[in-house]
């Protein structure tokens, strides 16, 4: 039983320590401006000026860095809805993390996720004002 125990936790460490650092590639949209102050399935009042997005496999307050494959400018935002669920799409961002990354004249474009923070059944930090935002063509930070 003590062997068992020890082969779980190590399991659920590896699961954990892989899943932080998966990568996943598909198309990005976002949410309508109709969709401004209705509930997420978190019960989160969905608020189109927030850095969130919605995620099918990532739990609610995920971190996730999502970088447009076309341009390499990335934005990090915070999970607080189930979504999307048309084929191919992998994550629907708010208002203004597509706006940071050049999405709003486009509608869908190809993305990379990444995990860069853990999510949990409550967040503390629903979103950030001023999310960490990347260029991956240089070094610098864009602001």
């Amino acid at each position: 039983m003590k062997n068992f125990k020890r082969f779980l936790t190590l399991s659920v460490f590896f699961i954990t320590a892989f899943s932080m650092n998966a990568q996943e590639y598909g198309l990005a949209s976002y949410y309508d401006d109709s969709f401004q102050g209705r509930k997420t399935a978190y019960g989160d009042t969905y608020d189109k000026n927030k850095f969130t997005a919605a995620h099918k496999k990532h739990p609610r307050g995920t971190k996730l860095k999502i970088t447009r494959l076309d341009t390499k400018r990335s934005v990090e935002v915070t999970v607080n809805d189930k979504g999307p669920y048309i084929k191919g799409r992998v994550v629907d961002l708010s208002r203004a993390a597509a706006e940071r990354l050049g999405l709003i004249q486009d509608g869908l474009a190809e993305v990379k996720v990444e995990v860069v923070g853990k999510g949990s059944s409550s967040v503390s930090q629903k979103s950030r004002t001023k999310p960490k935002t990347y260029d991956d063509t240089s070094s610098s930070r864009i602001t």
